[in-house]
């Protein structure tokens, strides 16, 4: 059978196109370009609709990312560090070695 395809495709490449015999060859090679010729097309459409989408959820994400609360609300969400939050210890020793450890953890912030 494979002989035959071989056969026919060695035939027909040396005949001109409208040669009665190799006809149907013909036809089917074009359907077969024409079939894969829109697969092609088809999987480019699709990739650029698909990169459209993606792009357009990645800048309302970025447009969200950059939006900013009104100052009521950020006043609602920030922290504030009490004075001295060792004051309520009653026991001296104890209050300066809190002190001591939130100023490391200070200085450890700043450093990054």
């Amino acid at each position: 059978m494979f002989e035959r395809w071989i056969d026919i495709v060695a035939m027909c490449t040396g005949l001109p196109m409208s040669a009665p015999a190799c006809r149907p060859f013909w036809e089917n090679v074009m359907y077969a370009s024409a079939a894969l010729g829109l697969l092609l097309a088809g999987w480019a459409i699709w990739k650029f609709i698909d990169y459209r989408l993606k792009y357009a959820a990645a800048l309302r994400a970025q447009a969200e990312r950059e939006r900013v609360a009104d100052p009521e609300t950020m006043k609602q969400h920030t922290w504030v560090e009490p004075a001295d939050i060792a004051a309520d210890v009653t026991d001296p020793h104890l209050a300066q070695k809190i002190r001591d450890e939130l100023e490391q953890r200070r200085r450890q912030n700043l450093r990054g």
